[in-house]
């Protein structure tokens, strides 16, 4: 293999003891496609391929099964490594990027993807900003709400008599404003829309609480007013 000194065309490496070895395509004078440097760095001009001859792209992985020695291994310095696949995979035709785990001898099982702009744990096809297909334990959730229910305490707010309320509720088997269980069970329930209507229920019936209170209180008036005579 011919050694080339730097600035020559031609084809082959440029080794310089703790110097960069350099490779060059023997088009143009100095022309570096490859090189590796004493200090550790490297450069690339063209395309990387790992698993392919022919990269497409900076830098493409091709992994055409998942066999036991086809593997990304990530552990630390542990004596017992668990192995395992990890893949990013890109279908054909969709828009669609998959983050996933595989052990040995299963199938690749996908756990988070990003689909038009969406992200789905556990799912393959996100249709909201986030969906998650299982149980998510968090200590705090915070909601950004467009408005609230304390329009209930305003003097102009029509409250409705127990009587409208009861009859609703015997046409409707629910209380009125609140979603129904099959609506519930078809389209699922907006915990931020269900709290705002649960507050404004609360809030309603602390003011039929307020006026029953006074109600008695009214009522007990008349009845010393009448055992006083």
């Amino acid at each position: 293999m011919p050694i080339l000194l730097p600035g020559y065309s031609g084809h082959g490496q440029i080794i310089q003891q703790e110097r960069p070895m350099f490779f060059f395509d023997g088009i143009a004078a100095g022309t570096t496609n490859f090189s590796v440097r004493a200090d550790g760095q490297g450069y690339f001009a063209g395309n990387v391929g790992i698993g392919t001859t022919t990269p497409q792209s900076k830098f493409e992985i091709n992994n055409g099964s998942y066999t036991n020695d086809n593997q990304l291994i990530v552990s630390g310095a542990e004596a017992t490594r668990y192995y395992g696949v990890m893949g990013i995979t890109m279908p054909s035709g969709n828009t669609v990027l998959s983050f996933g785990t595989r052990s040995n001898n299963t199938n690749f099982f996908e756990t988070l993807n990003l689909f038009n702009g969406n992200v789905g744990i556990g799912k393959t096809n996100p249709q909201n900003k986030l969906d998650v297909n299982g149980r998510i334990h968090s200590q705090s959730v915070l909601i950004d709400m467009n408005g609230w229910s304390d329009y209930v305490f305003k003097k102009d707010y029509h409250l409705p008599s127990l009587q409208e309320v009861k009859a609703y509720i015997e046409q409707n088997q629910h209380l009125p404003e609140i979603p129904s269980e099959q609506q519930i069970a078809k389209e699922g329930l907006n915990l931020g829309e269900m709290n705002k209507l649960l507050m404004k229920k609360v809030e309603e019936l602390t003011l039929y609480l307020i006026a029953m209170k006074e109600e008695i209180s009214s009522l007990k008036g008349q009845v010393q007013t009448l055992k006083s005579q």
